[in-house]
């Protein structure tokens, strides 16, 4: 993974090569690993996380406290997969309605 830090600001970047693997020890240790990068980062970029959202986020609900989350999965939950969350406590007030979300290419391209 990369990450990027300012002042108050830090972005990374990951690809997860199936994040939601079908294999529950490989699915655990990129879930350590995707803990690591979200207790440094106010935002992630995460590509090839392959499942679906709902998959992401039953497997990530206590994310969803700290984090708002946008996603785009492809058709086939074997392939593709972007996700890009984004702390909450890093947006000032009322910062989330300003943000436009577009799924150009289900699960390729997402604009946030």
């Amino acid at each position: 993974w990369t990450s990027t830090s300012t002042a108050s600001r830090a972005i990374a970047t990951w690809n997860c090569r199936a994040l939601l693997h079908s294999s529950p020890r490989r699915r655990r240790a990129k879930f350590r690993y995707l803990s690591r990068i979200l207790s440094s980062a106010n935002t992630v970029f995460l590509q090839e996380v392959h499942g679906t959202l709902d998959e992401f986020l039953a497997y990530f609900a206590l994310i969803l406290n700290d984090f708002f989350v946008f996603g785009s999965f492809s058709s086939s939950r074997g392939e593709a997969g972007v996700v890009t969350l984004i702390r909450r406590g890093s947006l000032p007030e009322g910062g989330i309605s300003k943000f436009q979300v577009s799924d150009y290419i289900p699960g390729w391209l997402l604009r946030v």
